[in-house]
Parts: C-alpha cells; sequence; structure tokens
C-alpha cells in the first residue's frame, strides 16, 4: 500500500482540495486549493491511474485537472523556467526546495 492516500474533496466555495492522509487522524492539504468555479464543488473522481482529477460544480462546470507531477515539472520549467525558493515555498510547501530545471 502506498504511503500516502490521497483524497480529494469538493466545497461550497468553489475550490477543489487534495488531502494527505498519511495519517488519517490528522490529515493535511497538499498545496493550495484548485479554483474550481464560482458554484460549489459537489463531485469529484480520479482517473484509474491517478494522473487527472475530475471535479464538477453546481454551475454545471466540469473541470479536468492533471495530477501528473512530471507534467507540471515540464510545463514549469518550459514556461517559468523554474521557481524561485519562495515560489517554492508558497506553492510547494511540502516539499523540499529543489532545482527543477
Amino acid at each position: 500500500m502506498p504511503s500516502r492516500l490521497p483524497l480529494a474533496s469538493g466545497s461550497l466555495d468553489g475550490t477543489t482540495r487534495l488531502w494527505d492522509l498519511a495519517d488519517p487522524a490528522h490529515p493535511q492539504p497538499v498545496g493550495q486549493p484548485l479554483a474550481d468555479s464560482t458554484a460549489a464543488v459537489d463531485s469529484v473522481a480520479f482517473s484509474a491511474d491517478g494522473h487527472t482529477l475530475a471535479s464538477g460544480s453546481r454551475d454545471g462546470t466540469i473541470r479536468l485537472w492533471n495530477l501528473n507531477v512530471q507534467y507540471a515539472i515540464n510545463r514549469i520549467c518550459a514556461t517559468a523556467g523554474g521557481l524561485t525558493p519562495q515560489q517554492w515555498h508558497k506553492y510547494i510547501p511540502q516539499l523540499p526546495d529543489q532545482s527543477l530545471c
């Protein structure tokens, strides 16, 4: 069994949040909430490979979130040339700062 069991939740504020359940008694949020819509998010589901998260909101919006870490790294490097230490701490606080690109 993996050490990190993912959970996704939708919220009345229109966001979707990922949770780390490595310690089920103390779930920890993973990163910042995913801004989804202006309406409540009441449906979430992971793809079979765990790389895509689908969220559905009351306004009829369905979003697909790419959770593939390597894809995100490649995109950050291609568009921004990497992250500063301050950006890393803000957006990826659960991981130690490292050079991506």
